[in-house]
């Protein structure tokens, strides 16, 4: 007796569950709202540490929304030719990847310090000894200018990863419980974590 192969029926995969892709869907924007908010609340701290302008901090933080403005329409337009599941699942994977990048510029610079922070500290130059009398700032000074620079370009990149990666989330399936509740746990977040010092990590106490 011959069994044609579609006949054969496939064992049902334990993760092929609507409540289990709602449940998984649910938590990753909980995720993903929960970061923005929390960026948000502590933008003016990474400006501060990172000794960045208010033009700096404010060009990161609307990153996340070009990257995502940019390619929404497109995602819209061509989700019922794709598999949403799985266009999903790679977005939330870019968020991860974008939220690891936008961590580094912590464990890359140096231990903070709170005159390291301030820009513009021409007052400290020193004036060479030379017949035109040429100011010119110490090497440190300009290290630590061009390090700022680097870290302000990962962060960049990590938020208009975060954007692209987010994008579909939104027009797929949005859960409109979890979109409330996200950002009130970010900013929750935000006000406990500013109460710790920068590089808790890197002091005694």
């Amino acid at each position: 007796m011959e069994i044609c192969a579609k006949d054969m029926k496939k064992p049902r995969s334990v993760f092929s569950n609507i409540k289990l892709f709602v449940l998984c869907h649910g938590l990753l924007q909980l995720t993903q709202l929960l970061y923005s908010s929390y960026f948000k609340s502590t933008i003016t701290t990474i400006e501060r540490r990172f000794g960045l302008s208010s033009f700096s901090s404010g060009t990161i933080s609307s990153l996340h929304e070009v990257g995502n403005t940019v390619l929404i329409v497109f995602v819209s337009y061509l989700g019922s030719r794709v598999h949403r599941p799985r266009l999903i699942g790679l977005g939330g994977l870019l968020m991860s990847i974008s939220a690891l990048i936008l961590a580094l510029p912590h464990f890359l610079s140096q231990p903070y310090e709170y005159d390291s922070a301030i820009h513009d500290r021409q007052d400290l130059c020193s004036l060479q000894g030379t017949s035109n009398m040429t100011e010119a700032c110490g090497k440190a000074e300009t290290k630590r200018i061009a390090d700022t620079n680097n870290l302000w370009l990962l962060m960049a990149i990590a938020q208009l990863l975060f954007g692209v990666g987010s994008v579909p989330i939104q027009p797929f399936a949005i859960l409109f419980a979890v979109s409330v509740f996200g950002p009130a746990f970010g900013f929750l977040l935000g006000s406990v974590m500013l109460r710790i010092y920068v590089d808790v990590d890197r002091t005694g106490s």
